[in-house]
């Protein structure tokens, strides 16, 4: 396997095997996953420059994310293996910062859109005597047929 493949298969060992949904990695909001990854990429590091001691790749890293139990690091003589349980971390922090924007943005575009329904609700129907505004979406119905037009609730 070349290494964008270990790594989505580490992906996915950690959400099935240890349980790290996308929705378990969405309450990591303070970069404990950067963190995690960072000290992976510095254990492989180690591995390379020189060849650390089992005793030395065992000490927990300042990068070490404080609120993670310490029994989650386990990193690995083999350097490939912490790159790719980087990999795997940064990709999962992708993800997680990508679900964030979206949801940011539905926000936005859900207040903007209420914002513009609300300004339509305002301005006057074309023959007050025939038509009222929809209730849901703002646009022009014929009276007598609800508050709500056929394109909100097609019932």
């Amino acid at each position: 396997m070349n290494g964008v493949e270990l790594i989505t298969a580490e992906r996915q060992r950690q959400i099935d095997a240890e349980g790290w949904t996308p929705e378990h990695d969405d309450e990591h909001l303070k970069a404990e996953l950067i963190g995690a990854a960072r000290a992976y990429a510095f254990a492989a590091l180690c591995g390379v420059l020189y060849t650390a001691t089992a005793d030395e790749l065992m000490m927990i890293p300042d990068d070490w994310p404080t609120a993670w139990d310490r029994s989650w690091w386990k990193p690995s003589d083999d350097p490939i293996r912490n790159l790719v349980k980087a990999g795997a971390l940064i990709a999962a922090e992708i993800d997680r910062l990508q679900r964030e924007e979206d949801a940011d943005r539905a926000i936005l575009e859900s207040r903007n859109r209420k914002l513009a329904i609300d300004e339509l609700k305002k301005q006057p129907v074309s023959d007050p005597e025939k038509f009222i505004r929809c209730d849901w979406c703002g646009m022009e119905m014929l009276k007598g047929d609800g508050t709500i037009c056929d394109d909100c609730c097609p019932f």
